[in-house]
């Protein structure tokens, strides 16, 4: 027996069908949580790019934007980001990780509306 393939008698070859398909599922589960966290993860940073331009060039918009203050926005909007995962980190630390990261993807669009 090996650590990595595990036993490796003949009983442990016929995987049961039902198993593999249940493994598939969760695991198909498993990444595309993934991927919409990283969906969410890049959307406000990526929407800060589209707008900061407009701001710069109009006044209008929500005041004058000078350059400073846009980077100012900018790192205030990393500083957030640092903060929550740190915060999220630890109360996943106790609650479970599967919990708040469920959470988090409920909260986020319900914010954003």
């Amino acid at each position: 027996m090996s650590i990595a393939t595990g036993p490796t008698n003949d009983t442990d070859e016929a995987r049961d069908p039902e198993q593999d398909a249940r493994r598939r599922r969760t695991v198909t589960w498993v990444v595309s949580l993934a991927t919409l966290g990283l969906i969410f993860d890049g959307y406000d940073l990526v929407v800060y790019g589209t707008v900061v331009p407009i701001f710069l060039r109009n006044p209008g918009e929500i005041g004058t934007v000078t350059p400073g203050v846009a980077g100012a926005l900018g790192s205030y909007a990393l500083v957030g980001v640092l903060v929550g995962a740190l915060f999220a980190g630890a109360v996943a630390d106790i609650l479970g990780r599967r919990k708040v990261m469920l959470a988090a993807y409920a909260w986020l669009p319900s914010a954003w509306a």
